[in-house]
């Protein structure tokens, strides 16, 4: 719909940001991390794997907040779906200057589009937080406020959000010769792009209940994309090389996580179409009521009333007839 100038330049500036933050990420997956001296290995830096998918998601979804008719389910999906890429970049830059206190390992052209990506996606997802609020003081959401809470998309909202602590908290693999970044053990670097999208898919779950269904619908998908970039470090990064490795309970937490998200996702859509059905019959039934009052029954499409002029024709019938002779014997009688 029709929105603000405000509304539409924070629209305008996080969607620039998110498309920046997303090709800064895949140029760090592109370039070097690491520099090495001629007698050292040069080391694989893994998790910047990561920063393909995540980079990905966050030129997708910018790209998809500039366009008018997507910008409402967009703009609520990146306000959860830039902590995919501060996953990412977390996660390399902490490998990357843990590596460089090796002697002869130096940090690479890399580290820069890694260290500008994650501070382009927090902006990107704070401008779209504060587009979203202006766009909230912008709409009349009264028939939300009076609506009851849909306790299906209560209790998936609330399932996902007890999910995500654990999924993002705990290991995702296990390996007896490496331990990576958690919450609750080996705090590093990368514990905060793991605390940040433990915390934004938390609240995308309990926010999504309250939420009209089309921006529910985007926190949702959001909140479920950023969970996918991070499972996706089992396979893209998994024991960094160090055999043997397990599945651990992360990524079962992780996966179910997911499920939940979109389950909540599919019974938002369900209320959004229901909704935009509703608008176009009263759309319909207001194009009627308009056309109806303009040739009602009773009125000409001259605009005047039919009853009126037959009452008139019916006069001048009956002063014919008066004025006729017979008439005139005939009224006498």
């Amino acid at each position: 719909g029709e929105r603000l100038p405000a509304a539409w330049l924070l629209y305008r500036v996080s969607g620039g940001l998110a498309i920046a933050a997303g090709a800064a990420g895949l140029l760090a997956a592109l370039t070097r991390q690491l520099t090495v001296a001629e007698f050292v290995e040069l080391p694989v830096v893994y998790p910047a794997r990561l920063l393909v998918p995540a980079g990905a998601l966050l030129v997708v979804v910018g790209v998809l907040v500039l366009v008018p008719r997507l910008a409402g389910y967009a703009r609520p999906a990146l306000a959860v779906s830039w902590a995919a890429l501060a996953l990412a970049a977390t996660a390399t830059l902490d490998l990357t200057l843990t590596a460089t206190q090796v002697d002869g390992v130096d940090a690479g052209f890399g580290v820069w589009p890694a260290a500008l990506a994650l501070l382009l996606a927090p902006a990107a997802g704070a401008a779209a937080a504060v587009a979203g609020s202006v766009e909230r003081e912008e709409d009349d959401l009264t028939d939300l406020a009076e609506r009851p809470q849909d306790r299906a998309l209560q209790g998936a909202g609330w399932l996902a959000a007890a999910l995500a602590v654990p999924a993002f908290g705990l290991p995702l693999v296990s390996s007896a010769v490496y331990q990576p970044a958690g919450l609750w053990s080996r705090f590093a670097l990368a514990s905060w792009g793991l605390l940040a999208a433990a915390a934004v898919v938390a609240g995308a779950g309990l926010l999504a209940p309250r939420s009209r269904p089309s921006r529910a619908l985007g926190l949702l998908l959001g909140a479920a994309a950023v969970v996918a970039v991070h499972v996706s470090a089992v396979p893209l990064v998994g024991g960094r090389g160090e055999a043997p490795v397990t599945v651990a309970a992360g990524t079962w937490f992780a996966l179910a996580c997911g499920l939940a998200l979109l389950a909540g996702a599919a019974v938002a859509a369900g209320h959004d179409r229901r909704d935009h059905r509703n608008q176009r019959d009263r759309n319909q039934r207001d194009r009627n009521r308009r056309k109806g009052t303009k040739y009602a029954p009773g009125r000409s499409k001259t605009g005047g009333r039919s009853s009126r002029s037959e009452a008139s024709r019916s006069d001048a019938r009956r002063s014919r007839e008066r004025s006729h002779p017979r008439g005139r014997r005939q009224a006498r009688a």
